[in-house]
């Protein structure tokens, strides 16, 4: 069989091969789009609360704590709230 009547034959399961490796490139490539989108939302997420934390940390005067936190007073020796000395 001449190479011509053979690469004929072959055509159309190439054809075929080279679709569906297209449809799955296509895929890949859709789900790549979709991460890049979540990383930008995340991006954006982590901006606007690093741009929340840093006016309020401007908001603090120098020495004065953010809300939650407690400065501890302590004598040495003393242990803050909630421990216990070892047994």
């Amino acid at each position: 069989m001449p190479m011509e009547q053979l690469a004929i034959g072959q055509a159309p399961e190439l054809q075929r091969q080279l679709n569906v490796m297209q449809a799955q490139m296509a895929d890949v490539l859709g789900e790549m789009r979709r991460q890049q989108a979540l990383i930008v939302r995340y991006e954006q997420q982590l901006q606007e609360q690093q741009r929340y934390i840093d006016q309020h940390q401007q908001n603090l005067q120098p020495g004065q704590l953010g809300q939650n936190e407690q400065q501890q007073h302590l004598q040495p020796g003393q242990l803050i709230q909630n421990e216990q000395p070892l047994q």
